[in-house]
C-alpha cells in the first residue's frame, strides 16, 4: 500500500511563477511564516521565466485611450499603481540582493502611422499634465534616438525598466518553502481545512491561493470560461555573460507593429546577449472570431514571412471551435500551402482537448 505524506501549513499557494512567489514573499514580510508554494515543475518554469522582462507602467493601451475609457482619475490611479508595483520590485531586488540585470532605462512606445503618432502625442500631453515624466519624439527624433527602424514617432517613458525574469523569480524564492515537482491532482475541503492532493503527498492548509494563470481552469471548473491563454512564450537557451543591451526596451502597441517588433527590434536586442532570435507569425484564435480584423492581419503576413528570423505561420488553431474561427484557420492554411510555409498548430482552448480536435 502506498504511503502518503502530509504537510500542514497556514497558506498553500499553487503555482511557482511570478505571482505565486511574489504572494508568498509579501505574505512572509507581513508575518505569515507558514507558507508553502506548490509547483508542478520548477520555479519560473512557465511564462514567468520566458518573457522579455519589460517593466512597463500602465496598460498596453495608450494613456489617452485609458483616460477616455476609464475617466481621468481612474486612469491616473491605475498608472500610479503600476509605478508603485515597480518600486516594490526594485525594493525586493535590493533587499534580497537578487542578481537579475535590473535596470531602469526607460522604454519607447512606437508608432507606424500618423494616427498612432497623434494618439501617442496626446498621451504624452496628458501624462505631463498629470505630473508624469514623458517625452514625445517625431519621426527624425525617434530614429535618432533608436538608431534603427522607420517609425513615424514615439514617446519615451523614463520610469520603465527591464530585468532577467527567470533570475528575478528564482532570487525572490530563496527564503520560501517550495515543493517542486508537485502536480496538483485534487483540491477539496476536509474538516475545515483545504486539502491539496499530489501523486505522493498531501498538503493541508487554512487557506489556498491559485496563482496558476491560464492553468486555473484545469484545477477549478469555475474558471473554465473566464481565463484563456492568449499570448505566446519565448525560450532563451543561453546568453553571453556581461553582455547587455545598449538601449532601452521598445514596445510597439498596435498589431501591425507587433510583427515589426518581432522581426526588427527583437533580433537586435537579443543579439546583444549573443542569442539568435526566431519567431512565428500568425493570428491568435481568440481574435479570429472578428473575421474582418483577421483578414486584415492575414493580408499583411506575407510582408513578414520572408524575414530571415521568421520560421513560418503560427501559432494558429482554434479557441472555441466556432464557424468564424474555422474560416480564419482555413485562410491561414491556404496561405501556408500557397507559399509553401511551415505552419505551427495548437489544440483548441477547450477543457476537453480530445473532443475539441474531433469537431
Amino acid at each position: 500500500m502506498e504511503t502518503r505524506h502530509s504537510k500542514i501549513c497556514d497558506m498553500a499557494i499553487v503555482g511557482g511563477g511570478l505571482m505565486g512567489i511574489a504572494v508568498a514573499h509579501f505574505l512572509k514580510s507581513l508575518g505569515c511564516e507558514s507558507v508553502v508554494v506548490l509547483e508542478k515543475e520548477f520555479v519560473g518554469y512557465g511564462a514567468s521565466g520566458r518573457n522579455a522582462g519589460f517593466l512597463l507602467a500602465g496598460m498596453a493601451e495608450p494613456y489617452s485611450r485609458l483616460v477616455v475609457g476609464m475617466g481621468h482619475d481612474s486612469a491616473k490611479s491605475l498608472l500610479q499603481a503600476t509605478l508603485e508595483n515597480h518600486e516594490l520590485i526594485a525594493e525586493a531586488i535590493k533587499q534580497n540582493n537578487i542578481l537579475c540585470d535590473y535596470r531602469r532605462s526607460g522604454s519607447f512606445h512606437l508608432s507606424v502611422s500618423d494616427v498612432e503618432s497623434s494618439e501617442l502625442a496626446d498621451s504624452v500631453d496628458l501624462l505631463q499634465r498629470d505630473g508624469f515624466k514623458a517625452e514625445y519624439f517625431d519621426k527624425p527624433g525617434i530614429k535618432s534616438k533608436l538608431g534603427f527602424g522607420d517609425y513615424e514617432g514615439g514617446f519615451y517613458f523614463p520610469l520603465d525598466g527591464s530585468l532577467d525574469p527567470y533570475a528575478f523569480v528564482s532570487g525572490l524564492s530563496n527564503d520560501i518553502e517550495i515543493l517542486e515537482n508537485f502536480e496538483v491532482m485534487e483540491i477539496a475541503k476536509d474538516d475545515g481545512m483545504i486539502e491539496i492532493r499530489g501523486p505522493r503527498s498531501t498538503v493541508k492548509s487554512e487557506m489556498a491561493i491559485l496563482a496558476t494563470n491560464a492553468y486555473s481552469p484545469l484545477l477549478d471548473s469555475h474558471f473554465k470560461e473566464l481565463i484563456f491563454p492568449v499570448r505566446g512564450q519565448m525560450l532563451a537557451t543561453a546568453k553571453m555573460i556581461n553582455h547587455s543591451p545598449k538601449i532601452a526596451p521598445s514596445y510597439a502597441n498596435f498589431g501591425y507593429d507587433y510583427f515589426r517588433q518581432l522581426t526588427e527590434w527583437e533580433p537586435k536586442r537579443t543579439a546583444n546577449y549573443g542569442i539568435q532570435h526566431y519567431a512565428w507569425m500568425g493570428i491568435n484564435a481568440k481574435e479570429a472570431e472578428n473575421v474582418a480584423f483577421a483578414k486584415e492581419v492575414i493580408a499583411v503576413l506575407p510582408e513578414f514571412l520572408d524575414r530571415p528570423n521568421v520560421l513560418g505561420i503560427g501559432e494558429v488553431g482554434l479557441h472555441k471551435n466556432t464557424k468564424n474561427e474555422v474560416c480564419t484557420l482555413l485562410e491561414l492554411i491556404e496561405l501556408s500551402a500557397k507559399r509553401n510555409e511551415q505552419i505551427l498548430f495548437h489544440t483548441p482552448h477547450l477543457a476537453d482537448k480530445y473532443q475539441g480536435t474531433r469537431m
